[in-house]
């Protein structure tokens, strides 16, 4: 094993990853028109129409760390921050949340009273309790709580009311980080199943934001319209990766199916314009694939039946204009070889577009117009509806 390095950084790492996942849940949990910040007047801090929230982070990765012991550092530096804001006019109790936050269990102590301290006598109670604490605090203690109790009593019990805790019973982390983002940003259901990745794109968004706000030498203030747009323009990505098609030879298709499709209308309409055999087998497979993914994407909710109703009406649209035009600059050719023309047109070297997001595969597109055929929306031959009716007529 290799020997532990005095200067190594997981423990300050680990603080640091702990403020910008607050940061994202105050992102993800505030009003229009709010802003959150990042080591500015407090470790993280969310501002919005309705009030302010100041944030004291503490993070510890050794099993038994206690970040707001009852004579800690943490605790009383705390306190006397929020006290001296409080009478310098910077926070204003009455309209903001203190919280302190740590990924620790903290048990009964000062931290946990004050925080259940909700009224005027449990503050008083509190205030009192605190003046006991620092009498027998080491010194650096005392001389943290001279300056909080230089604060107007009236103001400290009112600050006092206004404080909670948070640790790691109450907080959400790791997977139940990523829930409770899913919950919040309302990720949509077909999201669900990526919010880690939605989640590590958004932190690694803060982050950079925060960099270059530092390397400006400027405070790391983020607004909400900014995170909201980074949020959708994630999302929007991610649902064009989901979206998209699978290629094709990850969709197996197993000679029965192709059999059982033989007999199928889409089939009898290329027969119609003298289709070689070997151009079949390939256009069965395309039908088969299509099928399989539209299914895949409207059942996984990528796709809504909007979206394909949409997909479907676009290319019948543009099957008539191709079958139009082809009937009228080659009226002269046989009518097989205008049915071969105006399929090979409508189905090579197209990929339609799906929910507004260009397809990749050629498969995709054919299959659909297969699938049309089937379903006689959309034909090859000049007469295709007459002729196949008349086809159906003697097989039956």
């Amino acid at each position: 094993m290799a020997p532990k390095s005095k200067h190594s950084a997981p423990g300050p790492f680990a603080g640091y990853a702990f403020q910008f996942e607050r940061a994202l849940l105050r992102l993800a949990d505030n009003e229009a028109g709010g802003i959150v910040g990042i080591e500015t007047c407090d470790d993280v801090v969310s501002r919005s129409p309705s009030g302010t929230i100041y944030e004291q982070d503490k993070h510890s990765i050794q099993p038994t760390g206690t970040p707001f012991g009852d004579t800690s550092n943490a605790l009383w530096n705390t306190l006397m921050i929020w006290a001296e804001s409080a009478a310098n006019g910077s926070a204003n109790p009455a309209i903001s949340e203190f919280h302190l936050v740590t990924n620790r269990p903290v048990g009964a102590g000062l931290a946990r009273t004050i925080s259940e301290a909700k009224g005027i006598k449990a503050a008083t109670t509190v205030f009192n309790t605190l003046k006991e604490t620092a009498q027998s605090a080491p010194l650096a203690i005392q001389l943290l709580s001279e300056r909080v109790f230089r604060v107007n009593e009236q103001l400290l019990l009112q600050l006092i009311q206004k404080i909670s805790l948070y640790d790691q019973d109450s907080l959400s982390i790791g997977s139940a980080l990523d829930d409770q983002l899913a919950d919040k940003l309302r990720f949509p259901t077909w999201a669900r199943n990526s919010s880690r990745q939605i989640c590590n794109s958004l932190l690694g968004w803060i982050q950079r934001v925060c960099m270059d706000s530092w390397r400006r030498q400027e405070p790391a203030w983020i607004e909400q319209a900014d995170f909201n747009d980074e949020y959708h323009t994630i999302l929007e990505s991610l649902r064009r990766q989901q979206w998209r098609e699978k290629s094709e030879n990850l969709i197996p298709v197993s000679k029965e199916e192709i059999a059982e499709k033989r007999a199928y209308a889409f089939v009898r309409q290329l027969q119609l314009i003298a289709i070689e055999e070997s151009q079949i087998t390939p256009a069965i497979t395309d039908f088969i694939r299509y099928s399989s993914e539209m299914s895949r994407l409207l059942r996984q909710g990528a796709i809504t039946t909007s979206h394909i109703e949409d997909f479907r009406n676009e290319l019948v649209r543009r099957w008539r204009a191709i079958r139009d035009r082809i009937e009228r600059l080659h009226a002269s050719d046989s009518e097989e070889n205008r049915g071969f023309r105006i399929y090979s047109t409508t189905t090579n070297d197209y990929l339609a577009p799906l929910g507004g997001i260009d397809t990749q595969h050629q498969y995709f597109t054919s299959g659909a117009y297969h699938r049309l055929a089937h379903e006689i929306e959309v034909g090859w031959h000049p007469r295709f509806e007459a002729m196949l009716e008349t086809l159906l007529q003697e097989t039956a």
